[in-house]
């Protein structure tokens, strides 16, 4: 029999559907054998009752064959076509929001230092000597506190690639949207192709309940001058919103994103022990609440898709597009793998999440420490013991690592909050997938 870590089963409508783990492949269970073949195997039993063993046999051997055609490797660094290095400009910001894990307290004054960005800058092209595009990320604390940094990083950049003809390079920049209020800068973004992420957790109400300015006051109002902004100026830009303990109405949060008509995508938040695990750290019975709101969430965007209308929400596109192309994710994120990030300091980390637990990975003038960073890195999904049982393995291929280390898992039965989110993530998006091509 095939165990349960091998598929899903999973009901739309009157119909009854199956995930097969490895394959990819989702298909419509058609017969009462199949149904019962499931159904016996879901339960862990060895054998299905009232069910000629050649069958069954037959079956298994067919399943198999399918999830073994596909082959399944990690892969090596060497294949990175664009890689990413973010600049942690600075630690200083202007805003104290409630569930931010890192630190704000150090100087608010300081940012990198220019030789640090452009050693670090030296050091991406001879670790990754093989990729065709590198990518500037500019993060904090709040980037935008210091514009003479980013403007003059990205003159650097521009030298130290002008004779690199067969390398291209891009920026990126995430802020608060506080500060985006010159025409200059605005005029800046745009000359340099910028792509600007705008943090903003929802409507007013539910932004504003997390999302606080240093005095305590809401910062619905002015992130949204600043979105205007880059909407009037037409500059390239997204959308992210942290979705928090704090947030009772899942679908009015999407609502909302969609009415703006921008590219948008949402993480939930990450448990840290350097914030009240209230803010952070979501409860039994409101992770049942949230798989509920979620469900609600996908039948809302699936309608859209449904009816010709365009979805803006990301990271829904690209599930049904790994669905669709029956990708498999060998591991979860890009962290230590093709992206890195340098704080201020010169120190490197293997992402900008894991820079508050003092993941240190390696500095500037003695690089990057090759062990440290195996160590590190997002890993195989095969060599997860623990994701080893999970029918989506090859879905979310292992997680962030950022909250992978955050979360000890204390005994084998153990899951993790960030499992649970995925494992509603991946079930609704396959029942609207199905919703969708029928």
């Amino acid at each position: 029999m095939i165990k349960r870590n091998n598929f899903k089963l999973f009901d739309v409508g009157e119909s009854l559907y199956v995930f097969l783990t490895g394959s990819q492949q989702v298909m419509k269970v058609t017969n009462s054998q199949m149904s019962r073949y499931f159904n016996a195997a879901m339960k862990g039993m060895d054998s299905v009752p009232d069910m000629d063993e050649n069958i069954a046999a037959e079956l298994t051997k067919e399943l198999i064959e399918l999830r073994d055609s596909v082959v399944i490797k990690d892969t090596p660094s060497s294949e990175f076509e664009q890689v990413m290095l973010t600049l942690n400009t600075t630690h200083g910001c202007n805003m104290a929001c409630r569930y931010c894990f890192a630190s704000t307290d150090n100087d608010r004054r300081k940012v990198m230092p220019a030789k640090v960005a452009r050693k670090s800058v030296e050091n991406l092209l001879m670790q990754y000597p093989e990729a065709k595009r590198y990518m500037i990320y500019f993060f904090g604390g709040e980037p935008l506190l210091h514009k003479l940094f980013i403007k003059d990083t990205v003159a650097m950049v521009k030298e130290v690639f002008k004779d690199k003809q067969d390398k291209s390079f891009g920026f990126l920049i995430n802020t608060n949207g506080l500060l985006i209020n010159n025409d200059d800068l605005l005029e800046f973004f745009k000359k340099n192709n910028f792509n600007v992420t705008v943090s903003i957790d929802g409507p007013e109400e539910i932004n504003d309940s997390n999302r606080v300015l240093l005095n305590g006051s809401g910062s619905f109002k002015m992130i949204m001058r600043g979105i205007e902004a880059l909407k009037k100026a037409k500059v390239n830009f997204n959308l992210r919103a942290t979705i928090s303990p704090m947030v009772k109405n899942l679908l009015e949060v999407f609502r909302f994103f969609e009415s703006l008509e921008a590219p948008y995508a949402y993480s939930f938040t990450i448990i840290t022990d350097k914030k009240n695990k209230k803010e952070t750290k979501f409860t039994e019975e409101e992770l049942r609440a949230l798989g509920k709101q979620y469900a609600e969430v996908t039948d809302f965007l699936a309608d859209k898709v449904i009816n010709g209308e365009k979805v803006y929400c990301t990271d829904f596109i690209e599930r049904l597009s790994i669905l669709e192309h029956r990708w498999l994710r060998t591991h979860g994120c890009e962290a230590g793998r093709s992206a890195l990030i340098v704080d201020e300091n010169g120190d490197y980390y293997p992402c900008q999440n894991m820079l508050p637990m003092n993941v240190w990975i390696g500095n500037v003038e003695i690089g990057v420490d090759k062990e440290l960073a195996e160590g590190y890195r997002s890993q195989f999904i095969d060599d997860l013991w623990e994701c080893r049982k999970c029918w989506a393995r090859y879905l979310c291929g292992g997680g962030c690592q950022a909250d992978r280390r955050m979360y000890k898992w204390d005994f084998p039965d153990d899951t993790p909050q960030h499992c649970v989110i995925s494992l509603f993530e991946w079930e609704q998006t396959l029942k609207a997938f199905v919703k969708i091509k029928r």
